[in-house]
């Protein structure tokens, strides 16, 4: 397989931007899972979720320690 390679953007958004926009994903799919408590649409809409809030607090963590080196592609285990 070869190597998956980035792919450069017209325009970098800003980690706050992201943030914001991850926040509202996840409030939107939270007031449509209250809203249609019943059925595969509420499970879709529970991992909708769980994966913007994954998104945002990563990008928290990331605006917490700062910038890093783009070429340092090492994994940080706790």
């Amino acid at each position: 397989m070869p190597p998956v390679l980035p792919i450069p953007a017209l325009r970098r958004m800003r980690l706050d931007e992201m943030l914001r926009k991850l926040e509202q994903i996840e409030r939107q799919a939270h007031l449509t899972a209250v809203e249609y408590p019943n059925g595969l649409p509420v499970e879709r809409q529970r991992l909708i979720i769980a994966i913007a809030r994954q998104l945002r607090t990563h990008l928290k963590d990331q605006l917490r320690q700062g910038t890093r080196d783009p070429a340092d592609h090492t994994p940080h285990h706790a």
